[in-house]
């Protein structure tokens, strides 16, 4: 018998400091444009189709929280709020165990994405759950246009190839129960990771390419907002 639920889970860690970017207030907080940076990442979030819910992992008073998303304007009833961790590991773990998991088919995907990558499109995450769905892990991805070298102490050791290295963004899209487990043995093994895909891969999983967006960038210093903007004021997108 085929479920009624929806298929797909969207989680958005946004407990972080983000310490460098120099502010007490934490950078998914910052205005860009006439809105938070988190309200468009939401925005383009319940854009996405077959999404049973979407869950926003801070840390702070949840009740005030909820009552900040409606003064920007965001009323999505499969919005859930729950309370993360510095660690962002943690906070998507906690995301995964969470109640709100129980509103999506159990063979669906998870969909994690970054609250600071506001500018990707509606178009990359649809693709990526449809990757995701297909193959149980896929990743957004940029190639390498700098030389990449290996240093140590100040120097070179050696400069890598660059046609085997690509640059890796978010929303990045896994089997429910595969991202679960593989952030259980990595708590368990006391491994600190970057990215959901660095716990998939370490778990024997293959995890597949999708061409990702420039324009999808992660905002972590002051020059970044700067940059996008300018591609809110002057770009549709």
């Amino acid at each position: 018998m085929t479920s009624s639920k929806p298929g797909r889970a969207i989680i958005i860690p946004a407990a972080g400091s983000g310490t460098r970017f120099q502010s007490a207030l934490p950078k998914q907080f910052h205005t860009l444009g006439s809105d938070p940076i988190l309200v468009h990442t939401l925005r383009t979030a319940c854009a996405v189709s077959d999404v049973g819910t979407i869950s926003i992992g801070v840390q702070g008073d949840i009740d005030q929280m909820y009552l900040q998303l409606r003064g920007w304007g965001i009323t999505d009833a499969r919005i859930q709020v729950y309370e993360g961790a510095e660690e962002r590991q943690l906070t998507v773990l906690k995301g995964l165990q969470h109640w709100s998991m129980n509103n999506v088919d159990a063979d669906g995907v998870v969909l994690v994405h970054d609250a600071v990558r506001p500018l990707a499109t509606v178009d990359l995450w649809e693709r990526v759950a449809i990757a995701a769905e297909q193959h149980g892990a896929a990743v957004p991805f940029l190639p390498m246009a700098d030389t990449v070298k290996m240093v140590s102490d100040g120097v070179v050791e050696r400069t890598l190839d660059r046609s085997r290295l690509v640059r890796v963004q978010t929303p990045q899209g896994f089997r429910i129960s595969v991202l679960r487990s593989s952030y259980e043995h990595a708590v368990r093994e006391g491994l600190s990771l970057t990215d959901c895909s660095s716990a998939v891969e370490l778990s024997g999983h293959t995890v597949h390419l999708v061409p990702g967006e420039e324009v999808n960038f992660k905002i972590t210093t002051p020059y970044d907002l700067a940059i996008a903007e300018i591609i809110v004021a002057n770009f549709s997108r």
